[in-house]
């Protein structure tokens, strides 16, 4: 192994020597994702972490390494390397690491039974790592693999087909809205609706206000305290511009990246509506082909997401129009330059957004539309349908839910949920519920 990697190894494990993982590695705050993966950490199989730059990926990993330290592995037991800084792609390079830390570093070899904890970051950049981690699975060495990566096609499409059956995959996604306001110093229970809206019934206003402020912002958590000028420009060139001029080019031939930012744009303006791949075309003269794969390249790298109509025939739902979403209303505001939210018509698309992206982290969401264009903008499939209308502004009519009745009455459903700004309101088959509520109580309601 070259000097440069022993020195990184080095570097990269400040534990094995201090026996604690450094204090600036390790952020205070646990997102919920950490509690859901040290569940994991007992089992066998392999633990991979997805999602976009910047969500925390890696203070996840040193949070579990000094989660492990805790719990009595000791620290010379676990190994760290990122392969980010590495200029070799070479699958070889994971096992030269392998070998060294087993022979050298934990000092019990391969063949000893004494677990030894391999994390792995940014793993996607070292070429057919699969089949390498594949192989070290296969022969049942006492090793646990956790690894990471930005880019959703190389750590699923091909680890569904390398790793099926062993691995557990997890989607660290931006701040949901209570991570957001922990994150800012207010901690809310979990809990059914009527508790939380109870408890917080003294602080309504400064909730509310904070939801907003987290529809401007978005839920990247090293924005948290940013002046919202340098958040902008943090979330445009450290997150969109790599991903959209480093990451997709590495994995696709494509010539022209700057189209991808030109359909970022359009999504953004247009968050939450419909649309049908014929409008991409038009607006920026590109084949139908051309125009389904820069979506399906943004889509994949976890910038955006598909939502379909809600019908009984896949092929319908293929053919018919669809609904994108920015999966973090921060990167569509920093893309649109928009410091201050004052169009209503585009509030009330963020707040579908925030409430699409909430529920579609736990839940298979489409939407509803009838040939007569009826339209119910979520329907959420888990044991049970739960349609959910976002009605974002003063007051609500009667007209506002006819849709909603009407999707309930055609599909059998007994229950149905609608977003508002202030309204709270329980009836027989209607639950109105303010925006910010629904979101610190989403688990319970679809129970």
């Amino acid at each position: 192994m070259d000097e440069i990697t022993l020195r990184l190894m080095e570097n990269l494990n400040e534990h094995w020597a201090l026996g604690k993982v450094p204090e600036r590695l390790k952020e205070k705050i646990k997102r919920e994702k950490f509690h859901d993966i040290i569940k994991y950490l007992d089992e066998r199989q392999i633990i991979t972490i997805v999602g976009l730059r910047r969500t925390g990926k890696t203070t996840l990993m040193f949070q579990t390494i000094e989660h492990l330290i805790q719990k009595g592995i000791m620290p010379k037991n676990i190994l760290y390397f990122s392969f980010d800084e590495l200029t070799s792609k070479s699958p070889e390079i994971i096992d030269e690491i392998i070998q060294h830390f087993a022979s050298n570093i934990s000092k019990s070899g391969m063949e000893s039974k004494e677990r030894k904890y391999i994390l792995f970051d940014e793993i996607q950049k070292v070429e057919n790592w699969q089949a390498v981690i594949k192989r070290y699975y296969d022969l049942k060495y006492s090793l646990k693999f956790i690894v990471s990566g930005s880019e959703s096609l190389l750590l699923r499409k091909k680890t569904k087909e390398t790793m099926a059956g062993r691995s557990f995959d997890f989607l660290l996604t931006p701040l949901s809205f209570r991570e957001y306001l922990e994150f800012n110093g207010i901690k809310v229970e979990k809990g059914a609706y009527k508790e939380i809206y109870a408890k917080t019934i003294a602080h309504h206003a400064k909730l509310k206000g904070m939801f907003e402020e987290f529809l401007l912002r978005g839920g990247f958590p090293e924005t948290t305290g940013m002046d919202i000028h340098r958040l902008q420009e943090y979330l445009y060139e450290s997150v969109l511009q790599k991903i959209i001029f480093s990451d997709i080019p590495s994995l696709f031939n494509i010539s022209n990246p700057e189209m991808l930012v030109k359909i970022m744009e359009l999504v953004s303006k247009n968050t939450s509506q419909l649309f049908e791949i014929g409008q991409i075309c038009e607006v920026f003269n590109i084949s139908r082909n051309s125009a389904s794969a820069y979506l399906s390249y943004l889509e994949s790298s976890f910038l955006i997401s598909m939502s379909f109509n809600y019908t009984q025939s896949k092929v319908k739902q293929l053919r018919t129009r669809k609904k994108a979403y920015i999966n973090d209303t921060g990167i569509a505001n920093s893309l649109l330059k928009q410091m201050h939210i004052e169009s209503r018509e585009y509030l009330g698309q963020l707040v579908e957004t925030q409430v699409y992206n909430e529920i579609s982290r736990r839940h298979p969401t489409l939407f509803w539309r009838d040939k007569m264009q009826h339209e119910v903008d979520i329907i959420a499939k888990n044991k049970k349908i739960i349609p959910v209308e976002v009605k974002y502004r003063a007051t609500i009519s009667q007209g506002d839910i006819k849709n909603m009745e009407l999707f309930m009455k055609k599909n059998s459903v007994a229950k149905g949920i609608i977003v508002t700004k202030d309204l709270f309101r329980e009836e027989k088959s209607l639950l109105y519920i303010p925006a910010w509520v629904f979101l610190l109580s989403y688990e319970t309601l679809m129970e």
